[in-house]
């Protein structure tokens, strides 16, 4: 039998993990600051994503109201040419708004390729240049929603196509913004400049117009 104070000496030690060496201890927790730094780098970037998201989302609504303004006034600079578009224009918006319902459905079951197909056919309804604000609006919510699903590559189709739709100078600059915009999203740097570039060809020709117009007045 071992002395007593054998027995209340052993019983006294420490556990064995505390008599590791100052290295391995100090490597341990070296190891665990660097995973505890890396979850908050990307718990960062996450909340640094989310919110740069919803900047462009508020963005988004925010040219889209202005459009919708612009929509609003700019149809009655000619009202006798208003008048005698008005019973074709209301059943071309009525066409829309159902085919944009179809799109949005396609969307939300992850039909990506026919809604792609589907909102070009709101593109060719046929509305008067005038009106081309109205069809950006509608590719823009479209691409929005695209994008809200990963889905990029769609929502550029979608831009590209309505490129070949547009012809309001001023539709088609907005336009290339929404194309130059997902180039730098990912990083398609040379495409980007190219595609702002032709915005802001196009973004001096309506700058032109409009000056010319007020110097008529």
């Amino acid at each position: 039998m071992k002395p007593a104070w054998i027995l209340t000496a052993a019983l006294a030690l420490p556990p064995l993990a505390a008599w590791a060496a100052p290295d391995e201890k100090s490597a341990e927790e070296e190891k665990r600051a660097l995973e505890l730094q890396k979850q908050r780098a990307e718990q960062m970037k996450a909340v640094m994503e989310r919110a740069q998201a919803t900047a462009q989302e508020e963005m988004r609504r925010a040219q889209s109201q202005m459009r919708q303004m612009q929509i609003l006034i700019q149809p009655w600079a000619n009202p006798l040419e208003v008048d005698k578009e008005f019973d074709k224009v209301r059943v071309l918006f009525d066409m829309a708004q159902a085919q944009h319902e179809i799109v949005m459905i396609l969307i939300e079951d992850g039909k990506y390729d026919e809604a792609t197909q589907e909102t070009s056919k709101i593109m060719r309804l046929g509305f008067p240049e005038r009106y081309d604000l109205f069809l950006l609006n509608e590719i823009d919510e479209v691409v929005g929603e695209l994008e809200r699903r990963s889905q990029d590559d769609m929502a550029i189709k979608v831009l590209e196509t309505g490129k070949g739709c547009l012809r309001h100078p001023e539709a088609k600059a907005g336009l290339l913004m929404e194309v130059a915009r997902l180039h730098k999203k990912h990083n398609r740097k040379d495409l980007a400049i190219k595609t702002y570039r032709e915005a802001v060809s196009l973004q001096q020709q309506v700058l032109a117009q409009k000056i010319a117009a007020q110097e008529k007045k």
